[in-house]
């Protein structure tokens, strides 16, 4: 069994709090100062932000060189900094300093700070907790946009505080797996049928099939739990049912809006789904010359208006991977890939205990080929303190090679 935090820990799961709650509530901000910092800051020497993330790679590799002296290093945190310092190297290839420069490295310099904090965190009960106060508020806030009391965009409800519908049913997904282990069994279940009530009114497919993944990977998993996620799983298709019931002042073109985007969830001909495989297509053209550096951060845009005006309406293109290759080439984007397969080795070690963390990476997998998650501060929050917790994890094992980990009494701390 878990064991209670003592008051030590109290600072580290306040920390903790005020990061991935903070996260969420200037989200938006976040993005919409992106464009006016990066102006502002246009005839700044790239050198700054340059330096903030070889700054962030070298904390990185210093804390690995460590930690190795006693506990075995970490292979997330490994591929991170490689991540980071390819990133670096395509930066000081790229010709001219775009509007956006700034904003484009920010990510990733917010990535590598939120998995070095994800060291000094409390235990991994404690997190699944915060995550899913996060989620919960972030539903409430959607639900209160989609009756019209939440101030935002009616173009973009119901997004609720992250002020965009899709970003708000990205990060529920997303965090739907592990809300769904922290509230099993216990009387605060009956938050379920609001997160399934806000991530149905996003009506985001990216989202919904993301939630799917994760849903079923939990079942396969939980096999001494599998009732309890059944009955958790049940609480959260009432709410879903909810939606099409509970009066809204969202206006739709479809009779039935929901229904309508499920069975267009995989559509990749017509929409937004050929949108995307556009993006693709054009995006590979584009880096294909310069597979080896990219076009550098920031570049993407102005890149692909000059091949298709319609396919540059975005700062970033619909896809992580796309986002990572254009900033900094096929080695980022290996390393990247690596950051995945990493998380999801050691997420699957611990499946028995923490089956929502391998839910989690492959949710996330899933996610960043429709969208950038790992762009949007809140996301990307999230993310990697989920990676931190399982370096972190990594580490207190002390055993890299071993196939399994003990079924009880383990705790992430």
């Amino acid at each position: 069994m878990a064991q209670a935090p003592s008051i030590d820990s109290r600072p580290r799961t306040i920390t903790c709090g005020l990061l991935l709650i903070g996260s969420v509530a200037i989200g938006k901000i976040f993005l919409w100062r992106n464009p006016p910092v990066s102006a502002h800051l246009e005839g700044t020497s790239r050198l700054l932000p340059l330096l903030l993330i070889v700054l962030a790679t070298l904390l990185l590799a210093v804390s690995d060189r460590a930690r190795s002296l006693t506990r075995p290093p970490s292979a997330i945190s490994h591929a991170i900094w490689v991540w980071l310092f390819l990133v670096c190297f395509a930066t000081a290839t790229v010709a001219s300093t775009p509007r956006d420069f700034w904003g484009m490295l920010m990510p990733y310099f917010i990535a590598a700070v939120t998995f070095l904090a994800a060291s000094h965190m409390p235990a991994w009960q404690r997190i699944r907790e915060l995550v899913t106060v996060s989620a919960i508020i972030l539903a409430l806030t959607v639900v209160l946009d989609a009756k019209g009391l939440w101030p935002s965009d009616p173009e973009r409800r119901p997004g609720g505080i992250l002020q965009n519908r899709n970003f708000a049913g990205e990060y529920l997904a997303l965090a739907l797996p592990v809300c769904l282990v922290a509230l099993r069994g216990h009387i605060r279940a009956l938050a379920l049928p609001l997160l399934g009530l806000a991530l149905t009114l996003t009506r985001c497919r990216t989202a919904w099939l993301s939630t799917g993944i994760g849903i079923l990977i939990l079942f396969a998993l939980g096999k001494d739990t599998r009732g309890r996620f059944v009955a958790a799983a049940a609480l959260l298709a009432l709410g879903a049912a909810m939606a099409g019931l509970v009066p809204t002042r969202l206006h739709w073109q479809e009779s039935r809006p929901h229904a309508a985007t499920l069975t267009r969830i995989v559509d990749l001909h017509d929409g937004s789904g050929r949108y995307r495989v556009r993006q693709y297509g054009e995006t590979l053209a584009l880096v294909a010359p310069r597979w080896m550096t990219g076009l550098g951060p920031g570049n993407w845009q102005q890149e692909i208006r000059a091949r298709d005006p319609q396919l540059g309406i975005n700062r970033v293109p619909h896809s992580d991977y796309l986002r990572v290759i254009s900033d900094g080439g096929a080695p980022a984007l290996f390393s990247l890939a690596a950051i995945y397969v990493a998380a999801a080795v050691l997420a699957w070690r611990r499946r028995h205990d923490s089956p929502e963390g391998f839910a989690f990476v492959i949710a996330l997998v899933v996610t960043s080929f429709a969208d950038s998650p790992l762009y949007r501060l809140e996301t990307t929050v999230l993310a990697f303190t989920v990676f931190g917790s399982l370096a972190r994890a990594e580490r207190a094992s002390g055993n890299l090679r071993s196939p399994t980990y003990p079924r009880r009494n383990f705790q992430i701390c």
